[in-house]
């Protein structure tokens, strides 16, 4: 197995907490915000997924809407994949200082995956109090700034916004599936341990169904 090369800083964990701690009531609100979003993203991506084999197509904004790319759209779909993943990353990090805990450090992996991580050291008994907030955090604000870039973009009719939308949406769809290291089956791992049920609902029906809208759509197309 090859190493992984890592990119990692540790000043940006200490600004955030003392930025959080500064105004811990909006902060508050941040994380419920973002826990709600969060719950809402593993729905959104099955109504994404699901629209895209029902019509073998990807919807816009998704995807652009000609190629190819301009300089300034090129330029924005650089810089959405950017914000999408340090608004990701560093929300993660408010959700812990909002809790007292100090991030030690946060950074991108690259190797066989390429991926973000956050660091953290907490006694144990604070994990049940600030895991499901920590994980809906990131795709809660991908999904949030996604709704956002995408309203403007329509009200502007701006290609640019729209990119800008389409990569926090894709962070939210990588980040939904529930099963493996995921956000969202981290996020939703204690509910389906409760409740085994839901669990089958969430993960085997929709793939049921794919498989299923799959079938049908290759069979129409011989």
């Amino acid at each position: 197995m090859s190493e992984a090369f890592k990119i990692s800083s540790t000043s940006i964990p200490k600004a955030i907490y003392e930025i959080v701690q500064h105004n811990i009531r909006l902060w508050r609100l941040y994380e419920r915000a973002t826990l709600i979003a969060g719950h809402m993203a593993p729905l959104v991506t099955i109504a994404i997924v699901t629209y895209c084999l029902a019509t073998f197509t990807i919807p816009y904004p998704l995807t652009p809407q000609k190629l190819p790319l301009t300089s300034s759209e090129s330029l924005a779909l650089i810089l959405g994949i950017v914000i999408a993943f340090i608004s990701h990353e560093l929300s993660h990090i408010a959700i812990l200082a909002v809790h007292g805990i100090k991030a030690t450090g946060f950074g991108v992996v690259i190797g066989s995956l390429i991926g973000g991580y956050v660091e953290a050291t907490f006694p144990e008994e604070k994990l049940k109090e600030v895991k499901k907030p920590f994980y809906a955090a990131g795709i809660g604000i991908n999904l949030i700034m996604g709704a956002l870039f995408l309203t403007l973009s329509l009200a502007f009719k701006s290609s640019e916004l729209a990119l800008l939308s389409a990569m926090n949406i894709w962070f939210v769809v990588i980040n939904s599936f529930l099963g493996g290291p995921f956000d969202a089956n981290m996020l939703y791992e204690d509910y389906f341990a409760e409740n085994p049920l839901l669990a089958k609902i969430l993960r085997f029906i929709p793939l049921a169904i794919w498989i299923l809208i799959f079938i049908v759509q290759l069979v129409k197309t011989l």
